[in-house]
């Protein structure tokens, strides 16, 4: 075969090729590093992670090449989640950094650690990072993660509590159901308070018919709880149960419990003084409300009251609210009192149950 009938077969090949890298974009990407000996960056456009269970720390390993003739630098890294970053692993730890050199030819093998949260169960999670490149035909990079499908988990049914205000000594008691996606379902290891003092949760037996009928998305229940609220003390409770299960390395699930513990009978205001300034003068009575958090109907009876002052129990708007008036003797209050916080005692009565109560009065010159 002579030389003539070579070229007429090469030529159409070349022609072929030359064809496919223009069409697909890899004639501009080849020609800068051949003819102007720039850098060219080559790394995945896209990582899949598979599926994975809400709260699971997912780690993938990926490279970047430089597939050019100069120096590839990496820089002006962005991502769209707080948990996403280009990363290097050294001896176990992960290392973030903010720009990356690359000679020609030489490649870096790195890592990227994904949580997964923030999507609803059933949807796919996509996280971004871009970043800047010395590569002429790309200046700007990006690398997709995908999480094809996100689970649900391990869930609470009901996913919180929320009890309200409820007066100091009233029960709070309720019962959770523990759901598991998991197939097959894991097993509950463990459950921690954040605030053990004033919240706590035992497993109780569960019947197994739970289990039974048409599945649910939310799966089957593993576990039952019994969560109990210490409403000894009055104050704002915003606590969790934490939920751990066989096997697993990432965060347990957290139960919220909220809510709010009040005194069983308010005062208001919780401390009066005497006098007071008003436009006529000083003013030498005063009065506190008293009301039950749980609208119950209260009865109050006067126990002790220190000298030189005088008090009466008047009844207020309804059944659950008491007023209180307070004087101190105008023609007495020179006394050794004077600037010091002294008590009136009272006995309360709610649904039988007598509850004995101070209201401080401070005496001032």
């Amino acid at each position: 075969m002579n030389s003539r009938s070579v070229w007429w077969l090469a030529i159409p090949a070349i022609v072929g090729v030359v064809s496919y890298l223009a069409a697909s974009g890899q004639f501009q990407r080849i020609c800068p590093s051949i003819f102007l000996n720039a850098p060219v960056v080559e790394y995945p456009a896209t990582l899949d992670l598979g599926d994975h269970e809400e709260g699971d720390q997912v780690i993938t390993h990926y490279k970047i090449a430089n597939r050019g003739g100069r120096e590839l630098v990496i820089d002006n890294i962005r991502t769209n989640c707080s948990c996403t970053g280009i990363e290097r692993e050294q001896e176990g730890h992960y290392l973030r950094f903010e720009s990356l050199r690359l000679k020609p030819g030489e490649e870096e093998y790195l890592v990227m650690r994904i949580s997964v949260r923030g999507v609803p169960a059933g949807a796919q999670m996509v996280n971004v990072i871009e970043f800047a490149t010395n590569d002429p035909t790309e200046p700007t990079g990006r690398i997709e993660a995908l999480v094809r499908y996100v689970y649900r988990g391990v869930t609470c049914d009901p996913p919180r509590i929320i009890f309200g205000t409820v007066p100091s000594g009233y029960k709070v008691k309720q019962i959770i159901d523990v759901r598991d996606t998991a197939v097959p379902p894991r097993v509950i290891q463990q459950l921690n308070s954040s605030q053990p003092n004033r919240l706590c949760a035992r497993l109780i037996p569960f019947d197994g018919s739970l289990n039974k009928g048409q599945a649910r998305e939310d799966g089957t229940v593993i576990g039952r709880m019994e969560v109990t609220v210490n409403t000894g003390n009055p104050g704002d409770l915003d606590a969790s149960i934490d939920i751990h299960v066989s096997g697993e390395r990432k965060r347990p699930t957290p139960l919220p419990v909220i809510g709010r513990i009040v005194p069983p009978i308010e005062m208001t205001p919780s401390l009066v003084i005497l006098p007071r300034k008003s436009g006529a003068g000083l003013l030498y009575e005063g009065e506190s409300v008293f009301r039950t958090t749980n609208g119950k109907a209260l009865k109050l009876a006067v126990d002790h009251v220190p000298p030189n002052l005088s008090v009466n129990v008047e009844e207020g708007e309804n059944e659950s609210t008491r007023i209180v008036r307070v004087r101190w003797q105008a023609k007495q209050k020179k006394t050794e009192a004077n600037g010091q916080r002294q008590g009136i005692r009272l006995i309360a009565t709610v649904e039988n149950i007598k509850v004995p109560l101070e209201l401080p009065i401070l005496l001032e010159d």
